[in-house]
């Protein structure tokens, strides 16, 4: 069973997840950049890791201190 203070782990994680992912379909590079090494895809990338990482304590693969 999920404890309740870490349905907010998985909920945020979740956003975070989508976030990354539209970030990765909706931005556009700015002329000059390269494709996939631009500040936008690295965001995208970071808010897709914590948010998995965020998803992984809420559903406690990851254990957190009491």
């Amino acid at each position: 069973m999920i404890h309740q203070g870490l349905r907010f782990f998985i909920a945020g994680g979740a956003i975070l997840v989508l976030t990354g992912a539209l970030q990765l379909v909706v931005r556009p590079p700015k002329p000059g950049e390269h494709r996939w090494i631009n500040r936008g895809t690295i965001w995208a990338v970071f808010c897709v890791a914590m948010g998995v990482g965020a998803i992984l304590v809420g559903s406690g693969v990851i254990p957190v201190g009491r």
